[in-house]
């Protein structure tokens, strides 16, 4: 009789963690479903996020080139006039003092006391 109960009390114990084990495989499936939306949730979002950025970025690129070319097909605009100043030169001895970049003075700062 005690072999009829240890068998038994074997085999509860052995079926019992079975049960236990298939009922967290399922809660273990449920709770990987649920994240699984989260994440995919957490994707879609993070897709339209960047697909904003792009268009946007698409958007201020069409923009620019289409003021490039807005000013390409008026023609060569006229350069704005060199000031020179012998004052605001960097060397006295400047051969082409019209050429140098560092001679350049902007019409807006031109009329500065020195």
């Amino acid at each position: 009789m005690n072999d009829m109960k240890k068998y038994l009390s074997i085999k509860e114990k052995k079926h019992g963690e079975k049960e236990l084990f298939i009922y967290k495989k399922v809660d273990d499936k449920k709770a990987r479903k649920n994240e699984d939306k989260k994440e995919s949730c957490k994707k879609l979002s993070k897709l339209e996020e960047l697909r904003a950025k792009r268009l946007k970025r698409e958007t201020e690129e069409k923009q620019r080139a289409q003021k490039f070319l807005e000013s390409f097909r008026k023609g060569p605009s006229q350069p704005e006039p060199v000031i020179l100043d012998d004052r605001a030169r960097q060397y006295n001895s400047q051969f082409n003092p019209h050429l140098a970049r560092n001679n350049f003075i902007s019409p807006k700062n031109y009329h500065q006391d020195y």
